[in-house]
């Protein structure tokens, strides 16, 4: 199959041949868009960086189709033609004439720009199906963390409900047990602390960030 790097690698030896000759055919961009704009459409499922990429050579495509279809009017570009002495005519009483290929016919640029526009409007709509897709994205990125906020603040809401049941009742266990000796009353607080000091560890275990480790919770 012909890939993405293989039309990058035959339009460069493209370029680099129009330097050199100075010819800007505009019929190689043109290939080129209607390749990547194919390329686009069928590749649904492509990463948004290939996209992006994919995109940005689009672009680079059509300002250099554009840049040589003028060129090309303003020369009187015959993109195909014979050789030289296969287009040379004899004409009695006048000598050699220069007559282009048969084969060829005079370039409608008009149409030309007509097909250009055309891509220009196909990729802005490309451009905009990627900036819909990365704002879809952002939208279910932002409703994953409301709905992790919103169990979240049940979990906190649980602890701390917990915590002020057990005060209320260890209050009232303390006020009740009069009849303790000190060490049991030590005790008593020890195993109070105790539990509060699990009921915060819980609570960090719910505030901080989850990690597929769970030795990172510690």
């Amino acid at each position: 199959n012909y890939l993405f790097d293989d039309l990058e690698k035959d339009m460069l030896e493209i370029m680099n041949i129009q330097n050199v000759t100075g010819i800007l055919n505009f019929y190689p961009y043109q290939k080129a868009i209607e390749f990547i704009i194919q390329l686009v459409e069928k590749g649904k499922e492509l990463s948004k960086q290939t996209l992006v990429k994919y995109l940005s050579r689009l672009d680079f495509y059509l300002n250099k189709c554009e840049e040589a279809i003028n060129w090309c009017e303003e020369q009187r570009f015959i993109p195909v033609q014979n050789v030289y002495n296969d287009s040379i005519s004899r004409v009695d009483d006048f000598g050699a004439v220069l007559i282009p290929s048969t084969f060829c016919r005079p370039i409608n640029y008009e149409k030309r720009r007509h097909i250009l526009s055309a891509h220009k409007t196909h990729a802005l709509f490309l451009k905009n199906e990627l900036s819909l897709r990365e704002e879809r994205e952002d939208i279910e990125s932002i409703k994953q963390q409301i709905d992790k906020s919103h169990w979240k603040n049940i979990e906190l809401i649980s602890i701390f409900t917990a915590i002020i049941t057990f005060l209320f009742g260890t209050v009232n266990f303390m006020a009740n047990g009069s009849g303790m000796t000190i060490t049991q009353q030590i005790y008593s607080i020890m195993t109070i602390g105790l539990v509060l000091l699990l009921f915060v560890c819980a609570i960090a275990v719910v505030t901080m960030q989850r990690e597929n480790d769970p030795k990172k919770y510690w």
